[in-house]
């Protein structure tokens, strides 16, 4: 499984000063008042687990971040978008901006992959080689793997990068229930690779899952128009049947919002095995569809957001340092006399504080966390 390490930004948007952000393997929560940056934070990790900041090709932006996969050395990647040095009287009314990136790698932290806009992609230490695509391509750093020279390190890297690349931002909108209920044309849902192997596309603006599409492929008829399975032949719809009681067949169910939400997180679940990010998961759930939410995670690595206090009482913490890493904290920061952001890791004394407390039994997470004034 694909794992976000660490995520150093140097300069982007309205962050009043750099942040450096370690995350756990595990659950990991950002907290933090209305306005303080949390969901772009959010939308921040979702552009580093997908590999595209094409959404950012006209804002200047420089971050670093670590990716792990499992019995591998993991990469670090430093990705800047500048503005070029020109005047404005050569730039007219255009502000023109560069992408770099660079990938380093192994026990003695070498460059791997090198990229400007100038010079297209190096590797190690080569000239370069080709115009590749740029860090403002969806999916660029899959592009960038493939280049390597090492089959091991090129095949481990490649598979999970390419499982991570629809890991968008589930948010309160319903947009995801949208995409996944709708009759649109399902061209480009499937990446056909032969007879025997059919894929989900990752760039595909459908979600489709694996499971699923391994049931299509060993359907007795392939290639149908439309397909029809029972709830039992997918693992997603028999939780969902079961949390939602719905035991009668043949009838017609509305569902109401909150349910709609519940089903689009399993179905997002579905297709996303690595990483998991949502915005205000819980908001207007039962304690059981928490519980049952947080559980169906599993060892997903998760990015999480939430003012309902229920989400932080039911997330398992084992020790101080998981603390530290597990809780991502989010506070306003005026820079030079405008609004601006500061995100941080827990400090190691507050997170032996909180741990220790939790230990007692006596207070809730949530109730530690207001507490002490950490949320």
């Amino acid at each position: 499984m694909l794992k976000l390490k660490r995520l150093r930004v140097e300069k982007f948007r309205s962050l009043a000063t750099g942040a450096e952000l370690s995350f756990s393997d595990g659950i990991n929560v950002v907290l933090g008042q209305n306005g303080t940056g949390k969901t772009t934070l959010l939308e921040l990790i979702s552009m580093v687990v997908r590999s595209d900041f094409s959404s950012l090709v006209k804002e200047e932006f420089a971050i670093e971040y670590e990716l792990s996969v499992p019995e591998s050395e993991s990469i670090i990647v430093v990705v800047r978008n500048e503005r070029t040095g020109q005047t404005q009287i050569e730039l007219g009314a255009r502000e023109i901006f560069e992408s770099s990136a660079e990938v380093i790698g192994g026990t003695d932290r070498r460059r791997l992959l090198s990229y400007d806009a100038e010079h297209g992609l190096s590797v190690g230490n080569a000239p370069p080689q080709s115009h590749a695509f740029g860090p403002d391509y969806p999916g660029f750093l899959i592009s960038f793997i493939s280049q390597l020279p090492s089959l091991r390190e090129r095949q481990r890297f490649f598979a999970s990068l390419l499982t991570a690349s629809n890991t968008h931002r589930l948010d309160e909108s319903l947009d995801i229930f949208r995409r996944i209920t709708s009759t649109g044309d399902p061209v480009g849902n499937l990446a056909v690779v032969n007879d025997h192997l059919w894929l989900p596309n990752p760039f595909a603006l459908s979600l489709v899952p694996y499971s699923l599409v391994q049931k299509v492929m060993l359907s007795e008829e392939p290639k149908k128009p439309d397909y029809s399975f029972s709830h039992s032949e997918l693992d997603l719809l028999a939780v969902l049947k079961d949390m939602m009681g719905f035991n009668a067949s043949g009838l017609r169910v509305d569902v109401t919002e909150r349910q709609k939400r519940l089903l689009t997180f399993f179905y997002y679940l579905a297709c996303n095995t690595d990483i998991v990010i949502a915005d205000e998961l819980v908001n207007g759930l039962h304690h059981r569809w928490i519980i049952a939410s947080i559980d169906a995670i599993g060892q997903r690595q998760a990015f999480l957001t939430s003012q309902n206090p229920l989400l932080l009482d039911y997330i398992p913490i084992t020790s101080a340092e998981e603390v530290r890493r597990s809780f991502v904290l989010c506070r306003g920061e005026p820079r030079e006399g405008r609004p601006g952001w500061l995100w941080e890791n827990m400090t190691e004394d507050d997170a032996v504080e909180l741990f220790s407390a939790y230990q007692v039994g006596v207070e809730h997470v949530s109730e530690i966390l207001q507490s002490r004034g950490l949320w």
